[in-house]
């Protein structure tokens, strides 16, 4: 919980992790399967709406590998490409992810609903198989099962889990 709680601080106060507590964190990932997954839930929802800059508490967690324990539909999106360079120059899905939403903090603070939408609307990239990347055909409604295991895990309210599917299905539509 303490891996959560200082990611979660390191986003809300804007502050570094100095290295002696980043290599605390690092010792303690091997616990965090035993963690309750609400308690995840918990601490990813505080994240959201408490942070400018949601997007620390994520990378915070992928420093010290505990991405994969925590959010492994977010971890699985590190080096699938984002998308053609003419449209995506930020780097792979878990970049732009993030990026999206800080993007959302900015434009609606302390919207929980609407940061759960952003993290989730393009889980379905890591569907996509190789041959046919950086395009990202159909990804958004590939996206649903990924969403669909992530708040099943977690333990989401009926509100967040169809949030979470409705941005995964039709954010390839909003431009329609």
């Amino acid at each position: 919980l303490r891996i959560l709680r200082g990611a979660r601080f390191a986003a809300r106060l804007d502050v570094e992790i100095d290295d002696t507590t980043l290599g605390a964190m690092w010792e303690s990932v091997g616990r965090l399967p035993s963690l309750p997954q609400e308690r995840v839930r918990m601490e990813m929802e505080k994240a959201l709406v408490q942070a400018d800059e949601p997007s620390r508490f994520f990378k915070v967690l992928h420093e010290v590998a505990a991405l994969d324990y925590t959010f492994p539909e977010l971890h699985a999106l590190k080096g699938v490409p984002a998308g053609p360079e003419e449209f995506h120059q930020e780097g792979d899905a878990l970049d732009h992810t993030l990026l999206v939403l800080d993007e959302m903090a900015e434009l609606r603070p302390n919207d929980e609903i609407g940061m759960l939408m952003a993290l989730a609307h393009d889980m379905g990239k890591v569907k996509t198989p190789e041959d046919e990347w950086p395009n990202h055909y159909d990804h958004g409604r590939a996206g649903v099962m990924p969403a669909r295991e992530m708040f099943a895990r977690l333990g989401m309210s009926r509100e967040q889990c169809k949030a979470m599917k409705e941005a995964c299905r039709l954010h390839m539509r909003f431009h329609d």
